[in-house]
């Protein structure tokens, strides 16, 4: 089975996507065979594939606040707010040396998107040699105001995510069985931009990029959309302890079994627990054939599994348990 992974950007709400990808690296079992990176989730996410765990936090903790990486400083004296030639090139090359023929070698695909300056469309590049296509990553990067358009082969480029902020679409085109998309912003937090006599009058010599930001955050609202139609295919990590995508309301739960002998009514009322140190929820139960089981909680539940034990209690008396298959919001099975 082939996997595919987005990396959506967000500037540094990217450092989100290299902790994930750090956990993603421990995962032996996890083989990922494509990557395509939008921004700061492209410039973080070359570390995933140079197996360089905590590289992208530990430079950005280190540089932070030096005014030679970005800032204010770096954006009046060369017109970019990160700096080229410390970031793109001092940085990998000297001070955190990023393992470029590990990269090279590796056997996942890594991709980058940038937007077409002329056109507002996306790009896709594939990155073989992070050194050698340097100028690709520092594209996929340049913000509008804040960075120079980035001149490459003829062509003007801004950054990906302009065009193609969370590249789902692309990512299916190149034939992964299983998409993981990693969501750095929390889901009803995108606002519309109120730039827009900005960038009017800033790229007014491009029509066609200007017309591409006024829509960018209804473009975000279309994939984020598609995204929830999909089925089977897409597994997204996105920000937020209660991030509604991490609720489910019941489930459908086999071998169960009782701590008494005793007869027990089809249905009851009774608290429940999925985890240890979880509080107690109160849930409806269903008993069905089969030694099987539905459960109704009165209220939605955070991080309900397949595979974990669901535990009935009278008060402080265990009454029995089983094994949860399957968990649902909304009457909508949930792929968890």
């Amino acid at each position: 089975m082939k996997i595919g992974l987005v990396l959506e950007g967000g500037g540094m709400r990217g450092l989100f996507s290299a902790g994930v990808l750090d956990a993603l690296l421990e995962l032996k079992e996890l083989s990922v065979n494509g990557i395509v990176g939008v921004s700061s989730g492209a410039l973080f996410g070359v570390n995933y594939v140079s197996k360089q765990k905590e590289r992208a936090v530990r430079y950005n903790k280190k540089y932070a606040d030096d005014k030679r990486y970005m800032g204010l400083h770096s954006w009046i004296t060369t017109g970019n707010a990160v700096n080229k030639d410390f970031a793109f090139y001092e940085l990998p090359c000297k001070l955190d040396v990023f393992d470029n023929e590990t990269f090279k070698k590796a056997e996942t695909d890594f991709y980058v998107v940038m937007t077409n300056v002329e056109s507002g469309k996306p790009e896709y590049v594939l990155i073989e040699d992070a050194f050698a296509q340097m100028e690709y990553l520092r594209a996929t990067s340049a913000l509008p105001f804040a960075s120079k358009i980035i001149e490459i082969n003829g062509k003007k480029y801004l950054d990906g995510g302009i065009s193609d902020s969370i590249p789902i679409d692309f990512c299916e085109s190149l034939g992964y069985d299983k998409i993981i998309a990693i969501l750095t912003r929390p889901e009803g937090t995108y606002k519309e931009d109120k730039l827009g006599f900005l960038y009017k009058l800033v790229y007014r010599k491009y029509p066609n990029l200007v017309n591409s930001l006024l829509n960018m955050a209804t473009d975000y609202e279309k994939v984020l959309a598609k995204i929830k139609d999909l089925e089977n295919n897409i597994l997204y990590v996105c920000q937020g302890f209660h991030n509604e995508k991490l609720y489910s309301d019941s489930l459908l739960a086999s071998s169960l079994s009782f701590t008494t002998k005793d007869p027990q009514p089809n249905k009851f009322t009774c608290t429940a627990k999925f985890r240890y140190r979880q509080p107690d929820t109160e849930v409806d139960v269903e008993i069905l054939e089969d030694d099987k089981v539905k459960v109704v909680y009165k209220n939605p539940v955070r991080a309900v599994t397949p595979g974990q034990a669901v535990v009935f209690y009278d008060g402080d008396v265990c009454l029995g348990g089983a094994i949860i298959d399957e968990v649902y919001k909304d009457g909508k099975k949930l792929q968890v």
